[in-house]
């Protein structure tokens, strides 16, 4: 029974290449052991594995995968395909390392609910949704190298549609199903594809802003930015009331989506001269607002992912999560090359009080 648990490990690690295998280059903190530790993970990615691989082979895809990027070209052309994890947070960790391939002409295939993050990017030459325009400039000059950030079948088929043929890299491969640091994993991972010994650019997430973009109503006089609002309970804080009584209503701007709309309204009428833009703006606008704030304070999500994107320092609220270095310790969704004072419960982030979040902003403040 011992030597066939240790054949099944060794079998999981090895189809789990080369998401678990970043110790090349650094070490990146993820929840692997624990993962590994699960009887029910393991049958459930099993599975996930055999049908993703015998789609992988069926479409003749084993034929052009590579390990690493070809050596001594420059420029590639090059197809990024980001489609696998759509949220707003981790399309900009995972896509923050393309700073390492700057040098070369570099495309982006992404989500339709994405697509604005890149549309006037600094690095990327073209970014869509479309998978046919993606085609079109592949007929146009085939792509040398096409990085797919997965290989799921609906990834996958996006990659056959747009070149057949293509030569390309995973950056995941076939199994990712224990949480990783995604921005350390993805600028480790683009290193070494590229045969890098080292990553000396920041590692953060990045995020390209013209003053075209500029939303009209940004207030004029120095603001903190407060994301309400939030897509999972335990990472929605219920407390900004007390926070906004003791730093001021005039100093405070309110961000969010849809889901933020109700809170907006309620800490409004409590707060009349509060600013909200919750529920009013694209996204792009509100990346504006952020932009132009002296702090960003919020829960981990996608707005604080742009806000670490546009290198604002910021105070962010961590719960539940479940990455770890070599010696066990916990580490939360920061980078060394990000600005930000983090508080973290356990649990859920309504459970860090709100005097330690105003004196974590205050003290920010004095740094700022």
């Amino acid at each position: 029974m011992t030597f066939g648990r240790n054949c099944l490990r060794r079998v999981y690690l090895e189809l789990m290449r080369p998401t678990y295998e970043m110790e090349v280059i650094d070490f990146v903190p993820s929840d692997q052991s624990g993962f590994l530790s699960k009887r029910i993970s393991k049958s459930r990615w099993a599975f996930k594995f055999i049908k993703r691989f015998s789609f992988f082979v069926i479409l003749g895809q084993v034929l052009f995968e590579k390990k690493q990027i070809p050596k001594g070209v420059a420029p590639l052309n090059i197809l990024w395909i980001n489609l696998s994890a759509p949220s707003l947070g981790d399309s900009l960790m995972d896509l923050g390392s393309r700073v390492l391939v700057a040098n070369h002409n570099i495309d982006l295939l992404t989500d339709k609910r994405n697509i604005a993050l890149y549309e006037n990017d600094a690095i990327f030459r073209r970014a869509t949704a479309n998978v046919f325009k993606c085609r079109q400039w592949a007929l146009r000059r085939s792509y040398d190298i096409v990085f797919v950030d997965a290989y799921s079948p609906r990834v996958l088929i996006k990659k056959i549609l747009v070149s057949w043929r293509a030569p390309f890299c995973g950056i995941y491969g076939f199994l990712n199903g224990f949480e990783v640091h995604r921005t350390y994993y993805s600028f480790f991972r683009v290193a070494y594809l590229l045969g890098l010994d080292r990553v000396d650019s920041p590692i953060r997430p990045l995020l390209s802003m013209s003053e075209d973009e500029r939303c009209k109503a940004i207030p004029e006089a120095s603001y903190i930015c407060i994301a309400v609002g939030g897509e999972w309970e335990f990472r929605t804080y219920a407390h900004w009331e007390a926070v906004i009584e003791e730093i001021g209503q005039k100093r405070c701007v309110l961000v969010g989506s849809e889901n933020g709309v109700v809170e907006a309204a309620n800490l409004k009428s409590r707060f009349p001269e509060l600013k909200s833009f919750v529920g009013d703006l694209t996204l792009m606008d509100t990346a504006s607002v952020i932009n132009r704030s002296t702090l960003f304070v919020g829960s981990d999500g996608g707005l604080w992912h742009v806000a670490c994107a546009l290198s604002k320092p910021s105070v962010a609220l961590f719960a539940d999560c479940s990455i770890f270095d070599q010696n066990k310790k916990l580490h939360l969704r920061q980078t060394r090359d990000i600005n930000v004072s983090p508080l973290y419960s356990q649990s859920r982030v309504s459970d860090i009080r709100p005097l330690d979040v105003v004196a974590c902003i205050l003290e920010k403040l004095e740094s700022v």
